[in-house]
């Protein structure tokens, strides 16, 4: 059973959708892959969690959100 404070695991998520959107996460990920294939590391689990959450989360909000610390180039599929 989880905490009542603790409501951000439900599944869809607060906002009715499954997966992460808003600008934060999306564009943190984004650059640690980034970053991560700048230095020759493996960002395979990184790269399969974006991966499933393209697949899960059509609404990509996160486009929507120039000026947010986002970058108006489109997300790579």
């Amino acid at each position: 059973m989880l905490f009542q404070r603790c409501r951000h695991w439900a599944v869809p998520g607060p906002d009715g959708h499954r997966g992460f959107g808003g600008s934060c996460f999306s564009k943190d990920i984004n650059a640690m892959i980034s970053v991560a294939s700048d230095l020759n590391v493996d960002a395979k689990v990184m790269k399969a969690a974006w991966d499933k959450n393209l697949e899960v989360r059509p609404e990509r909000d996160w486009e929507q959100l120039i000026g947010r610390a986002v970058s108006a180039k489109k997300t790579k599929q």
